[in-house]
This record gives structure tokens, C-alpha cells and sequence, in this order.
């Protein structure tokens, strides 16, 4: 039984304006592949990434990586497109899931282990980030929640489910408020 993690890196990055926002370095390495190195040095298995737009080279960038690439053929439909399709590819043997966002680079793998040891602590649905503004990803959440979220459509994402979940628990950490958008 284990703890998988997803990184969601599906998106164009309309905003972002200067490249592939995924591949763009932040202390020289492409964001994408800060996310995956995060969610790996935090004992997440599997990691599966999620892909979309400029799936090909954004792939490359993680070709040395233990992780594994899922295609999300909706990505332009938005994040929760992409956040089901990573459900629906895990197997039996993952109890929950770790989601992590491609374009957070202040996320640390002891915050990721935080969370999960939260959820797991409180017998919670699931551990959101608590950025002293607002709740969100990265989030654990546990199996039971699956069918929830493997029926995600549109680019919300877990927030609303984040938001109306009573067994929640919330970690603290202000620096996931930082994300690269522009």
C-alpha cells in the first residue's frame, strides 16, 4: 500500500508569455522536473505526470526520472481533466494520493511528508496546504475521495472538493502560495 504522487503539467501556460512555462528554470531546473525530483525525495510511488500541451519536450525533461507520463488527451479542457485522468491510472495498491502542481517550485519534500503524516494522523479525507490565504495543493487525499476526483472535469481542480471536505486536516505553508504564472 502506498502514497503516489501526481504532478499536474498539462497546461499551456497562456499567461506565462516567455517559452514553455514547465520547462522554465527556477534555480536552474525546469520547473517540471523540480516538481517530479520533490514529489520522488518525498518517498511518493508511483509519480505520474501529467501531460498535455508540448507533452513531447516537456517529457523529455524527465527522461532520466522514475516517473510516469500520462497523457491527458483533454488537457485543454483544464485541470481537473488532467487530475482524473491521473486517477483513473492508479492502481489498487495506492491508499492516497499526493497532487502537486508543476509551477510551485517553493514546495519542499518535507512539506509533501507533512501532509500525507497529517492525513494519515487524523484519519482524514484528506491534508490541503494552508497558505495563510487560501486552501489548496499540494493536498493528500485519500482513497475514498478517488471516485471524486477520477470525475473532475474543467480547470478547478480539487479546490471546490478541498473546500466542502469536513475530514480535512490543513499544514501550514506559506510559501505554496508562490506559483509561476507570468
Amino acid at each position: 500500500m502506498t502514497t503516489a504522487g501526481v504532478i499536474l503539467a498539462a497546461g499551456a501556460g497562456r499567461r506565462f508569455g516567455g517559452g514553455i512555462k514547465q520547462l522554465a528554470r527556477h534555480d536552474g531546473e525546469p520547473l517540471v522536473r523540480r516538481a517530479c525530483r520533490t514529489a520522488l525525495d518525498a518517498g511518493l510511488a508511483p509519480v505520474l505526470v501529467v501531460l498535455g500541451a508540448h507533452a513531447d519536450v516537456v517529457g523529455d525533461a524527465l527522461r532520466d526520472l522514475d516517473v510516469i507520463p500520462i497523457h491527458n488527451a483533454r488537457w485543454e479542457d483544464g485541470m481537473g481533466t488532467s487530475l482524473a485522468c491521473a486517477i483513473r491510472a492508479l492502481d489498487e495498491t495506492v491508499v492516497d494520493v499526493a497532487v502537486l502542481l508543476a509551477d510551485q517550485p517553493l514546495i519542499t519534500p518535507a512539506h509533501v511528508r507533512a501532509l500525507t503524516a497529517a492525513r494519515l494522523a487524523a484519519a482524514a479525507d484528506l491534508a490541503a496546504t494552508d497558505t495563510g490565504a487560501t486552501l489548496g495543493v499540494p493536498a493528500v487525499f485519500a482513497r475514498a475521495l478517488f471516485p471524486t476526483l477520477a470525475a473532475l472535469t474543467g480547470d478547478r481542480g480539487a479546490r471546490d472538493l478541498i473546500a466542502r471536505t469536513d475530514r480535512r486536516v490543513t499544514v501550514p505553508f506559506a510559501p505554496a502560495a508562490v506559483d509561476i504564472d507570468t
